[in-house]
């Protein structure tokens, strides 16, 4: 089984490899508590609490919330998100909440995106070489569990969406199972081709670096466009190339011409990793003012993005 590395940093990080501000941890995670706790995250502190059942109807409305206006498919999201990305010790309350709706599909997909963040954070994002083998079967084993729990899931409810999205994410960090990837992908467009983080994903997977080229991502622009008319919120994805050679060039360093494919991105609407991005390089250039709204911005869209918190700390520390 073959991983592929990019994958894993991009899915910890929440947006990019690129380097983090050299901030102290342990306030990067005081800051994603915070902005976690001024958001409408709150499956996991209800979970804490001992409240289960008004987790689950919570889950559940912002699922049906959803299905009915996709511009409301952040809120529901970023539920599995923030469960995916905490550092939190929470498998006993999750396995709780598991067990108490044995019969429903959204708490097997909550603790699946719990078990998939866990793999990742074991995997750790060193080159192949300089990781263990305990590593690597750690992650697999957390992995295999967590799509035990995206197929149970989806035997529950086979119309939901997200856990198919959640295993294409899986296979496609795997290059011996690209094709398991597709499959899924495909289903869960299948079942919702109004959804904004499915395009996303699907769009992130087809970028060069991983294997993909630009023209297949213009061909998923080209098919996305019939779902733009159902949903705006898609049109800034149409920015995703720009946004992509624009992070290439940030990697390099090379911020005069990353700036340039950042700005032309941001022409058809707020994207969170282009936002992460361009406030980095301003704030790297000594321009805080501007870089820090920017991060103020994305740190909107995305609170438990570590990356966007490791900059926000940075911007504070300055007092901006």
């Amino acid at each position: 089984m073959k991983y592929t590395i990019f994958l894993v940093a991009i899915l910890i990080s929440g947006c990019s490899s690129f380097p983090l501000l050299q901030n102290n941890e342990m306030k990067i995670d005081q800051s994603i508590e915070e902005q976690i706790s001024k958001s409408d995250i709150k499956v996991i502190q209800l979970l804490e609490n001992g409240k289960i059942n008004e987790a689950f109807e919570l889950l559940s409305n912002k699922y049906k919330a959803a299905l009915a206006d996709p511009k409301k498919e952040d809120s529901f999201v970023m539920e599995f998100m923030y469960a995916q990305t905490t550092t939190k010790n929470l498998d006993s309350v999750i396995d709780d909440f598991v067990s108490l709706y044995a019969n429903q599909s959204l708490p097997y997909t909550f603790r699946g995106c719990y078990l998939f963040g866990k793999s990742l954070r074991t995997r750790g994002e060193k080159w192949i070489h300089e990781t263990s083998k305990i590593q690597i079967n750690n992650m697999t084993s957390l992995q295999g569990d967590a799509i035990s729990d995206f197929d149970r899931a989806t035997n529950i409810s086979p119309e939901i969406y997200y856990p198919y999205m959640k295993l294409a994410l899986i296979y496609g960090m795997r290059s011996d199972e690209l094709d398991l990837a597709n499959k899924y992908y495909e289903i869960a467009l299948s079942k919702n081709s109004k959804s904004f983080w499915i395009w996303s994903a699907l769009l992130d997977r087809s970028t060069p670096r991983w294997g993909g080229s630009y023209e297949k991502m213009e061909e998923i622009i080209r098919k996305m466009e019939i779902s733009t008319s159902m949903n705006s919120f898609l049109i800034p994805l149409k920015g995703s190339i720009l946004r992509d050679k624009g992070s290439l060039e940030e990697n390099r360093r090379n911020y005069a011409q990353a700036k340039k494919y950042y700005n032309e991105a941001l022409s058809y609407g707020d994207l969170h990793g282009v936002l992460v991005g361009l406030g980095y390089i301003h704030i790297q250039e000594g321009n805080y003012k501007v870089g820090c709204e920017l991060i103020d911005k994305a740190v909107d869209l995305r609170p438990y993005d570590h990356r966007t918190n490791a900059n926000l700390v940075n911007c504070r520390s300055r007092g901006y």
